[in-house]
C-alpha cells in the first residue's frame, strides 16, 4: 500500500517539475593555450573553469573560491578548498610556493592591535593568527559599517 502511495506522487512531481539545463557561464577569461574564452563549467567534483573550444583544446583550471582576506606569510588571497574526504579549509590561493592553511575561517577584517590575520574562534570572537588577541565579531561588524 505505502508503495502505490509513492509511486503516486513520484510520477505527480515528475510531471509538475521544470526542466532544469545547466549552461556554462563565462568567467571573462581567455584560454593561455589557443584563445578561446575560459568557461565555469559543474562537473561531478564541484564547479571548475575550462577551455570553451573543448574537443581541440582541454586546458582546464581548478575554480578557487575568495575569501576576502589576505595571507599572512605572502599576502596572496585565502580561498576555500575541499579535502578529499569533502572537509573545508583555507588555505593561499599561491600554493605550493606558499604553503599557508587553517582549519578555521578567516575574516576580512585584519587583527586592529597587530594587522594580522583574523580567524573565527566563536559565533562570539574572532582570534588573531599572530598575537592571539580575541576581537569580539561585533565590534568588527560595527567598523565595517562604519566604513
Amino acid at each position: 500500500m505505502q508503495f502505490h502511495q509513492l509511486e503516486k506522487a513520484v510520477e505527480l512531481a515528475e510531471k509538475g517539475m521544470e526542466k532544469i539545463s545547466v549552461t556554462d557561464q563565462p568567467t571573462g577569461e581567455k584560454c593561455d593555450l589557443c584563445g578561446h574564452d575560459m568557461v565555469l563549467k559543474f562537473g561531478r567534483f564541484g564547479k571548475f573553469i575550462a577551455c570553451s573550444g573543448y574537443p581541440q583544446c582541454r586546458n582546464v583550471k581548478p575554480y578557487l573560491e575568495k575569501v576576502g582576506a589576505r595571507c599572512p606569510e605572502c599576502g596572496g588571497d585565502l580561498v576555500k578548498r575541499r579535502t578529499r574526504k569533502g572537509r573545508f579549509f583555507y588555505g593561499c590561493a599561491n600554493y605550493p610556493t606558499c604553503s599557508f592553511s587553517t582549519w578555521k575561517e578567516p575574516v576580512p577584517t585584519p587583527c586592529p592591535k597587530c594587522g594580522g590575520l583574523l580567524v573565527v574562534a566563536s559565533k562570539e570572537y574572532a582570534k588573531c593568527v599572530k598575537c592571539e588577541e580575541q576581537v569580539e565579531m561585533s565590534a568588527l561588524e560595527q567598523e565595517k559599517v562604519e566604513a
